[in-house]
């Protein structure tokens, strides 16, 4: 990460921790075990995200909700991210990110990426067959 804005990296932060984040992630990075992935960290440097840094009024706008949202939002106790379906601080990353993108008060956005979280850790590569989580998503 190159920018020394702290706006910027604490959007990357809670973007790279929402759904869409933790999903591509997943696709980046290399199974290695069931449930399990390694990724090394020049990978990052791929990874479809918005353009934070940009120098327009969706760009600040994200910064500043960044700024605002992010302390709180890194002192939140956190589920492993397989149970991100049920995880209510979870769910608070996702509705920042959601406002970020200017999507905020945008029911169907946020039902949507609900239903997203919800499929996504339904994947294998996510819940990696563990009986656990397979029963709590209804699957066993």
């Amino acid at each position: 990460l190159l920018s020394e804005d702290d706006g910027v990296k604490a959007a990357l932060a809670i973007w790279l921790n929402s759904t869409p984040g933790l999903m591509i992630r997943t696709a980046y990075a290399q199974t290695t075990q069931p449930g399990r992935a390694l990724m090394k960290i020049k990978a990052l440097s791929d990874f479809p995200v918005p353009d934070f840094a940009a120098d327009s009024e969706a760009g600040e706008r994200a910064r500043s909700i960044a700024r605002e949202r992010y302390e709180a939002l890194a002192e939140l106790p956190l589920q492993p991210v397989s149970y991100a379906f049920r995880d209510k601080n979870r769910s608070r990353i996702d509705e920042a990110a959601l406002e970020m993108l200017g999507l905020d008060g945008e029911q169907e956005a946020g039902r949507a990426l609900a239903a997203l979280r919800d499929m996504w850790c339904r994947e294998p590569s996510v819940h990696g067959g563990n009986v656990k989580i397979m029963h709590a998503l209804g699957l066993r």
